[in-house]
């Protein structure tokens, strides 16, 4: 009991903590005379959305659907190449640039994929702003760095995931690839592979998920403790899955 206290109390002190609490002050004080039922029950309603964003238990509800996906990989002899979808590079104040964790992790489930097979890797990203390197670029150069001697194919236009499997095509195409292995993140996979199906019509996909942020385990009362990490991983969750109703309408 002593530790969940604690817990609850450096919770409770730290944004979103803090702003969960003080949206609940703001909606008691609203219910005292004259009272203003509409903005407390406003208030309220914000606290308890913001509160269940961020609780760790309410965040894998929202991730595990999106990364209930298995990994598959093409049966020996098939002519077949990884796509690894970027997520973009950090940029410093004296303009140097470094790859974000996610396309780090991303790249690393290739490198892991490929070392030991003949697969072409497939780097898709646009222009970095202020120099004529890409992203696929950036991504090449760590490969390399890494010591993975494998074939490696840019694309260095697209800006978007749908874009970076359209401008894919021609390459895959051009290597007379008959199967895909996607590699992204897994709450990001089912939105890729939609684009993937209508970007690579007559290829057969795989999924290679990496950086799972979900897990099984039965939430404990300190999963119902607001964090941080979680409203963002909730918020993650929230754009995939409309994302994914976008895809559908539109794709």
């Amino acid at each position: 009991m002593t530790f969940f206290l604690y817990k609850l109390a450096g919770s409770l002190a730290t944004p979103p903590g803090l702003i969960v609490a003080l949206l609940l002050l703001c909606a008691l004080t609203a219910c005292r005379k004259p009272r203003k039922p509409l903005l407390g029950s406003s208030l309220l309603l914000l606290a308890v959305f913001l509160y269940l964003l961020s609780a760790p238990a309410s965040s894998r509800r929202l991730l595990a659907p999106l990364e209930d996906i298995e990994p598959t990989l093409p049966e020996a002899g098939r002519r077949a190449a990884i796509v690894v979808l970027a997520a973009g590079v950090r940029e410093g104040a004296e303009g140097e640039r470094e790859l974000k964790p996610h396309t780090l992790q991303r790249l690393v489930g290739a490198w892991e994929l490929a070392r030991n097979r003949n697969w072409p890797i497939i780097l898709s990203g646009g222009s970095l702003r202020g120099g004529d390197e890409t992203l696929a670029d950036a991504m090449a150069r760590r490969l390399t760095l890494w010591g993975f001697k494998g074939p490696l194919v840019l694309e260095g236009r697209s800006r978007t995931t749908w874009e970076n499997l359209a401008r894919s095509a021609p390459l895959l195409e051009a290597e007379a690839i008959t199967d895909v292995v996607v590699v992204t993140h897994a709450y990001h996979m089912r939105r890729a592979l939609l684009s993937a199906g209508k970007a690579l019509p007559g290829l057969t996909l795989h999924a290679w998920p990496v950086g799972r942020l979900a897990d099984g385990r039965t939430p404990t009362a300190l999963d119902w403790l607001p964090d941080a990490g979680n409203l963002f991983q909730s918020c993650l969750a929230l754009r995939e899955w409309l994302g994914l109703m976008a895809y559908r309408l539109y794709l």
